[in-house]
């Protein structure tokens, strides 16, 4: 990869070995920069060398932040249909910062498709309110679907406010 084996060095051996094993457990799945010092640190490798480490994998496009923000978006959202909420919070976890995971999702999840899509998930738990025959059983059934919505990680505001259009719910 990025270093030069040289003849009888030992210690360039063994960081090409580590940066390989660690540019094939970047290939298996995307990973953030802060994965990759983590499992560095894991492998014992010194703090001054993890930097360089980093630059190579980035040089050799085998750690791209910005392809993972891409695809995790849209896996979440299109594979799961997490809201946006719940997609920032994962990508937190996995270090990526606040402002990062949230422009990452404003730029690949427009608030306009996701609004259409909870708005239609609202209207189908409408419908559905027509099978049964007693007012408690409705409102457990509207309480159930907006807080399923909202655990979703879609902001609770929006999920009331789509509900009263609809008239699911009552302010």
């Amino acid at each position: 990869m990025g270093a030069s084996k040289q003849s009888g060095s030992q210690s360039t051996s063994v960081q090409e070995e580590v940066l390989w094993r660690v540019a094939l457990w970047c290939a298996r799945r995307e990973r953030t920069r802060a994965e990759v010092e983590a499992y560095l640190r894991r492998l014992k490798v010194p703090e001054v060398v993890i930097p360089e480490y980093i630059r190579i994998l980035e040089a050799h496009r085998f750690l791209d932040e910005a392809r993972l923000l891409r695809t995790a978006v849209e896996t979440l959202w299109l594979g799961r249909r997490w809201g946006p909420l719940k997609i920032v919070a994962h990508l937190m976890a996995r270090g990526i910062d606040e402002e990062r995971a949230r422009q990452a999702v404003e730029a690949f999840l427009p608030e306009s498709e996701w609004r259409a899509w909870l708005r239609a998930e609202l209207e189908e738990l409408k419908a559905s309110l027509f099978r049964l025959e007693s007012e408690a059983e409705r409102a457990r059934l509207v309480d159930r679907g907006i807080r399923r919505l909202v655990q979703r990680g879609f902001p609770g505001e929006v999920v009331l406010e789509e509900a009263v259009a609809l008239g699911l719910v009552g302010f």
